[in-house]
């Protein structure tokens, strides 16, 4: 879709009774169309999932949407994905998320989140208490970022569902992790593609094989081919 296409999705989405979820992903904002689409979030009591992947999305349209979803009553689902955030465009993101009560599910995957990135958006679900799937996957952690997500797991209490494929994780972080798991609500957890060997796997999955309410675990050995 093109900036004139949204906006006619948008006012007629506008009047709408029925429809509860809008795929926008690949399509070209302007000015004009992020209004739109912001307006749409504050006024409609219909939408519960919205996707805007591979959009290019920047500080202006992470703005509008984020500020718009501090009042939207009903929107449970968000994929951002591909996004191209910095870590000025993504202090919308924090605020929304520490102040909204109804997003469950939120989707990040490659948006180039920095480390202090990752960061405050761990922070701001440590004290979050509706979301209950997040996917941060192709984002890359390093230690620093690893220990806030660890708080994040210690912290939050609804979190069930978490995705790290491809986030540059390794056997160092595993332990950390497992620490936190063990405390933790989750109930599947998928870290595929990431650098782990056979050892570590072991004893990752050896710990948390008596975890009183995960049901799902799906991580790999890294092998140079993997992608």
């Amino acid at each position: 879709f093109g900036p004139k296409d949204i906006c006619a999705v948008c006012r007629a989405l506008g009047v709408n009774t029925t429809l509860t979820s809008l795929d926008l992903s690949g399509s070209q904002f302007d000015d004009i169309s992020i209004a739109s689409l912001g307006k749409l979030l504050r006024e409609n009591r219909i939408l519960t999932s919205l996707g805007l992947r591979f959009c290019m999305i920047g500080k202006e349209i992470l703005n509008e949407v984020c500020s718009a979803l501090r009042v939207n009553t009903t929107l449970t689902s968000l994929d951002l994905s591909r996004g191209n955030f910095d870590d000025q465009s993504i202090a919308s993101l924090v605020t929304m998320l520490r102040e909204n009560k109804v997003l469950t599910s939120l989707t990040l995957r490659r948006c180039g989140l920095s480390v202090n990135g990752l960061c405050e958006i761990c922070n701001a679900l440590g004290v979050n208490t509706a979301l209950s799937s997040l996917n941060l996957s192709e984002n890359m952690f390093d230690e620093q970022s690893i220990a806030c997500l660890v708080q994040l797991l210690t912290n939050n209490k609804t979190l069930e569902d978490l995705t790290l494929f491809g986030c540059d994780l390794n056997d160092d972080a595993l332990g950390p992790l497992v620490k936190s798991i063990e405390h933790s609500k989750l109930k599947k957890i998928y870290l595929n593609w990431n650098e782990f060997t056979k050892r570590g796997i072991i004893a990752f999955t050896s710990v948390l094989k008596n975890h009183p309410t995960l049901t799902t675990v799906m991580v790999e050995e890294w092998k140079d081919d993997a992608y």
